[in-house]
C-alpha cells in the first residue's frame, strides 16, 4: 500500500532503539557540522554574546574611564539604565554604519544619542 508521504523507491523499516538512537546522533553531528559551516553563524552567535554581554562590559568601562578621568561622572550618577543605554548604542551604530537598510529604521539615532548622553 503506497504512503502519500513515502516517496517512491523508499521503504518503511522497523528500527531496533539502538538503531533508532545511533541514526539521531547522526542526524545531531549533521546539524551541528551544517550550523558551523554557516558562515553567518559566528557574526549571530558573536552578536548575541556582545548584546547579552554590553551592560556588564559598559559598567566596567565607564567606571575605569571614571577612576581615570576626575571631569567624568560615575554613570550610577548620572542616572543611566545599562539596558536602554546599550539600545541606544546599538540604534546610533546601526545608523552610522547603514545598517537600518531602506527603511530607514534608525535615522537619526545617532543624534539622539549624542543629545540624550554626550550633550547632557
Amino acid at each position: 500500500m503506497p504512503y502519500a508521504l513515502i516517496p517512491d523507491g523508499y521503504t518503511l523499516k522497523k528500527v531496533t532503539r539502538a538503531q533508532e538512537r545511533a541514526v539521531n546522533a547522526k542526524r545531531r553531528h549533521d546539524d551541528v557540522l551544517a550550523l558551523l559551516n554557516n558562515p553567518t553563524t559566528i557574526p549571530v552567535v558573536g552578536g548575541a554574546a556582545l548584546a547579552i554581554s554590553a551592560p556588564i562590559l559598559l559598567k566596567k568601562i565607564f567606571e575605569a574611564l571614571s577612576k581615570q578621568t576626575e571631569g567624568l561622572p560615575d554613570i550610577d550618577e548620572l542616572g543611566v539604565d545599562y539596558l536602554i543605554f546599550t539600545k541606544d548604542l546599538a540604534e546610533a551604530f546601526f545608523d552610522i554604519s547603514g545598517q537600518g537598510g531602506t527603511t530607514g529604521l534608525f535615522k537619526g539615532e545617532a543624534a539622539d544619542f549624542w543629545d540624550k548622553y554626550v550633550k547632557k
